[in-house]
């Protein structure tokens, strides 16, 4: 994974082809078959792993590679996202074991991923194995605080998905000193249904369009209000009080005929946010680039993914 490769046997040809300079350096000396690396790999312990990881992070701050923000994108933005393996095993205390109704057992390995979604790079700062005990809530503020612990000057908003929206979550957020921007999906939740309410009247603030072909497009509009601050104000029960700023993107697909005249607009998908970041604290653009850009963490799982 750390050079680039997806499977033992695309890490054992890379080998083949190792400049005589190259090897000197890494200290493989010949070809590394797959099944070598594949029996290495099965011994060494996770935090072994993780500490390579951290060490390549390091060795990149210290070049200054994350000194800049391209684009000139304001704030640090660490997302964290879970990801979910099936196996053929469950002989391990982070691996769940499923029964189906039909067919045979398997287990699922559960991790989150941990990525910086502020550069345009794909930066992988941390991969943290979720016990069986327990999800993605649960392990949200373990896998916050391992990243806090090394890397806690890069970023300065953690994002997540639904997966670990929860108050009690926020104020782990804050209580590390970074602001949060967390998605509302469950629409039992009187937060989520009272933001989408609000919403539905507030102006579009932002736009950005991407061309999907000659015939299609697909437009990303953003609202956005600011949290109640008044004590007299009859929702403010509703709302978590550390929530500053509600957010909303819809995005509208729009099909075209063969002379670029719009044919119709059907919106699509609609993504609500709650964060403790003041609104005026960013531009209407950048709010709604850090939202797109929270799902730079699936190019991640893509990365990692194996064949």
């Amino acid at each position: 994974m750390m050079s680039g490769r997806t499977s033992f046997r695309d890490m054992e040809t890379m080998t083949t082809k190792l400049s005589r300079r190259a090897r000197k350096v890494l200290g493989i000396s010949r070809r590394l078959s797959d099944t070598t690396a594949r029996d290495t790999a099965c011994r060494l312990s996770l935090e072994s792993v993780r500490a390579m990881l951290r060490k390549a992070v390091q060795s990149a701050k210290r070049r200054n590679v994350f000194r800049k923000r391209p684009g000139g994108f304001p704030l640090g933005m660490l997302v964290l996202d879970g990801k979910v393996t099936a196996i053929k095993a469950w002989d391990s205390p982070y691996v769940q074991r499923q029964i189906p109704q039909s067919g045979k057992p398997y287990g699922l390995i559960r991790t989150v991923t941990s990525t910086l979604a502020s550069h345009d790079a794909r930066i992988c700062l941390d991969v943290s194995p979720i016990p069986a005990h327990t999800n993605e809530m649960g392990h949200f503020q373990t896998a916050l605080t391992d990243v806090c612990e090394y890397h806690s000057e890069m970023f300065d908003i953690v994002s997540y998905d639904a997966g670990a929206n929860s108050e009690a979550n926020a104020q782990a957020v804050q209580a590390l000193g970074k602001h949060y921007m967390f998605n509302m999906k469950d629409e039992r939740r009187e937060m989520t249904k009272l933001s989408q309410d609000l919403l539905d009247d507030c102006p579009v603030m932002a736009s950005t369009t991407d061309v999907i072909s000659n015939r299609q497009s697909v437009r990303r509009e953003l609202r956005m209000l600011r949290a109640f601050d008044h004590s007299n104000s009859p929702h403010k029960s509703l709302i978590w009080s550390h929530t500053k700023t509600i957010l909303r993107v819809d995005s509208i697909t729009v099909l075209h005929d063969e002379e670029g005249e719009v044919v119709s607009e059907t919106t699509t998908e609609t993504r609500l946010y709650c964060s403790s970041l003041p609104s005026r604290q960013l531009s209407p653009d950048n709010w709604l680039a850090m939202v797109r850009r929270h799902w730079k963490v699936e190019l991640i799982h893509q990365s990692l993914a194996p064949k």
